[in-house]
């Protein structure tokens, strides 16, 4: 099931060129380094939220967020944009890591 969130990002324009993110539909708050990174960093907040819900259990995505009214408003220049992920492929990506286990000789 593929899902779409609306998220505020606030550039910073510091020497890491950051982007501080808010979810709002989630109450989440992460950052990336370049808006590919809190883009990226977004869909894995995302992700890391709903892996253990039911599909009906997911939040439905708001329409209308205000990137004024954003936590990080202060911080630089915000945008709202919408990072989608399906959750079928992130689940199945999340399982398939492998698992190293030390056995104590």
């Amino acid at each position: 099931m593929t899902m779409v969130y609306p998220v505020i990002i606030t550039q910073t324009n510091d020497e890491k060129n950051t982007c501080l993110v808010e979810i709002p539909d989630l109450n989440g708050m992460t950052e990336g380094y370049g808006m590919a990174d809190a883009i990226r960093m977004s869909r894995d907040y995302i992700g890391c939220s709903l892996y253990d819900k039911a599909e009906n259990e997911y939040p439905k995505a708001s329409a209308n967020f205000d990137p004024a009214k954003g936590r990080f408003a202060d911080a630089g220049k915000s945008i709202v944009t919408l990072v989608d992920i399906d959750m079928d492929v992130y689940k199945r990506k999340l399982n398939s890591k492998a698992v190293r286990k030390n056995a104590g000789i």
